[in-house]
């Protein structure tokens, strides 16, 4: 009292002697709670919550206000457990004889369904660590357990207090709380409390892992830090609800080595049928038994273990597992996925923590997957595929990480202007994806045929990356022209395109009568009457027959070697465009082909020349 009435003076006397100076508001009582443990505390106190609300819903809602005010920033005060306290042997102690933290809690509930007014409880919430704690509330201060409530945590397993008694009293309420607050919570203010303390004598196991009765006491005193919290049902989902299946698992976050195990413990609220099914969330992130015994991998990582309601596939909840190495010591490596083409260079790096000694050694883990250097540097192999750069800790060489390499050809683009030439084609070769050497360019080019004639480039230097085609030949003839580009002087990658001579007249066309055509025909008439007809025009026809193709397509009849086709009829007409050919030539049914060539007479260098592709059926 003589503290308050000192502050209180000494706010009334800045103000009557006109001081403008505003000092800094007092630190709120109590110390701060570390927040991973305050976070894996709000975590188990909503886990009791679930596991409670289907049989007491007041224990749910004083869990829920607990986890509400560690998540506001709730701070602590000191205070001693005594586990001989009560009668009964100590290793029925839920907490062991020593030093804990505490703080005073009263949750106001507005439009709770089911309930004509506000519901309130005040109670205290004590814990040694974020496994270890109790929690109790009661309607009014010295309620006896029951009505009050109590749940006790420990060893990631909860228990309900069925007898004792609990006491806080809320002795008043001062700033309101700094941190934002989640929907349905009104209010939220700094709040201390008197005569906070209880003794629980009996309880019994509220999850499936938990086995006997826990006890617990508090004597009975004063707690600076605290929490008042006022949480509307009718906004928001923080008020657990009766009747919808929820999944739990305990312990909710767990550390583990490289192949330790962990026992973890499902329960299911809401459904009758109580079974879970097990799973690990990642690949490759170790296997769990149908017990809930979980064994961890043997690379490092963090992993989720799921517990999913076998009634209910869409109910289930998850436990975080860190996999660290028993050293302490990590590697990783960067880049972590990059992607290279053939030949080419990388530098990474390591970096080494929970060791004073940082160097590694680096390696490869795929033979043939290039090589690498004391310093990380590392040179691609000349053939694609996916390799690991791998960095060992030389403090402890069971510890290490792996970069993931992408290993690709360069990839090339080939122009040509024009694509339809006269005779002459502007080439250009340009590489698309970055190389990291010298680069040397070699140009290859035939016909569509197969020959390499009637085609020539302006330069045959390696090292060449535009240049001229010439083209001479039939009109209408394509030629594909590639260019190789090498890096150190290996392959690295390659394109192409296409280039069709436009120039000495028009394509000849040829059309082939009856159709269908089937063995033993009496005669088979090509007309080409359609072509162009150059002065004095000599004409050959020529036949060929090129095996049975099934199915039968003209892609079919295009995959088919040039030299595979046997001639199987051929005659000079000087002046016809049209010719007949005894039925004596497509006595077997498969895939033939007619071709007209038209030679001018006065340019006998522009030959024009027609192919056509048809079928004689059985």
């Amino acid at each position: 009292m003589l503290r308050r009435f000192t502050a209180a003076l000494a706010f009334a006397f800045a103000l009557g002697c006109g001081g403008s100076q505003t000092n800094p508001p007092p630190p709120p009582p109590g110390k701060p709670i570390d927040p991973q443990t305050a976070q894996a505390l709000a975590g188990s106190l909503n886990q009791a919550a679930g596991v409670v609300s289907g049989s007491s819903l007041p224990e749910a809602l004083a869990a829920r206000g607990a986890a509400l005010a560690l998540a506001l920033g709730a701070r602590s005060d000191d205070v001693m457990i005594t586990a001989s306290l009560l009668a009964g042997s100590i290793d029925r102690a839920a907490l062991s004889t020593g030093a804990a933290s505490a703080f005073g809690f009263q949750i106001q509930i507005e439009n709770l369904a089911g309930s004509t007014g506000t519901e309130t409880f005040t109670g205290v919430f004590v814990f040694e660590s974020a496994t270890d704690w109790i929690l109790v509330a009661g309607p009014a201060p010295g309620s006896p357990i029951p009505p009050g409530l109590g749940l006790l945590g420990s060893g990631g397993q909860l228990w309900k207090a069925t007898a004792g008694q609990e006491s806080a009293q809320l002795q008043s309420e001062g700033a309101t709380c700094t941190a934002s607050l989640p929907s349905g919570v009104t209010s939220c203010k700094i709040a201390s409390f008197v005569n906070a303390g209880f003794g629980i004598t009996a309880s019994s196991p509220a999850s499936s892992g938990a086995t006997g009765s826990k006890t617990a006491s508090l004597a009975a005193g004063s707690l600076s830090a605290g929490v008042s919290l006022v949480v509307d049902c009718s906004v928001g989902t923080l008020c657990p609800a009766k009747g919808t299946t929820q999944v739990y698992v305990a312990p909710t976050t767990f550390n583990l080595g490289l192949g330790g195990s962990q026992r973890f413990a499902a329960t299911v609220v809401g459904i009758t049928n109580e079974s879970v099914s097990w799973s690990v969330d990642e690949a490759g992130g170790g296997a769990i038994t149908s017990a809930g015994v979980y064994t961890a991998p043997t690379t490092t990582g963090t992993y989720h273990v799921r517990a999913t309601s076998v009634a209910d596939s869409t109910a289930s909840a998850v436990a975080t597992v860190t996999v660290t190495h028993p050293s302490g010591i990590a590697v990783s490596v960067s880049p972590g996925t990059p992607s290279l083409t053939v030949n080419s260079m990388l530098f990474f790096e390591a970096a080494v923590t929970g060791s004073p000694d940082t160097a590694v050694t680096w390696s490869l883990d795929e033979a043939g997957g290039g090589s690498v250097s004391t310093s990380g540097q590392y040179t691609a192999p000349g053939t694609p595929g996916t390799f690991h750069v791998r960095a060992t800790s030389l403090a402890d060489p069971t510890v290490s990480a792996a970069a993931t390499v992408t290993v690709s050809f360069v990839s090339v683009t080939v122009s040509a202007q024009p694509q339809g030439t006269d005779g002459q084609t502007f080439l250009a070769c340009v590489p698309t994806t970055a190389t990291a050497g010298q680069v040397t360019y070699a140009w290859h080019g035939y016909r569509d045929d197969g020959d390499t004639s009637g085609l020539s480039f302006s330069s045959l230097t390696s090292n060449a990356p535009t240049l001229t085609l010439t083209t001479t030949g039939t009109v209408g003839a394509s030629f594909y022209v590639y260019c190789v580009i090498s890096e150190g002087g290996a392959f690295a990658g390659s394109g192409y395109t296409m280039v069709t001579l436009t120039t000495g007249g028009a394509i000849p066309a040829v059309t082939v009568s009856p159709a269908p055509i089937h063995a033993g025909a009496s005669s088979v008439t090509f007309d080409g009457t359609s072509s162009s007809n150059a002065q004095s025009p000599a004409i050959q026809w020529v036949v060929q027959y090129g095996g049975n193709v099934s199915p039968a397509s003209l892609e079919d009849y295009l995959k088919i070697p040039a030299a595979s086709w046997t001639t199987v009829y051929s005659d000079n007409a000087p002046s016809s465009l049209t010719e007949t050919v005894p039925a004596a030539k497509f006595s077997s049914a498969g895939a033939y082909r007619v071709q007209l060539t038209v030679l001018s007479a006065l340019d006998e260098i522009s030959e024009n020349e027609g192919t056509f592709y048809f079928q004689v059926l059985p």
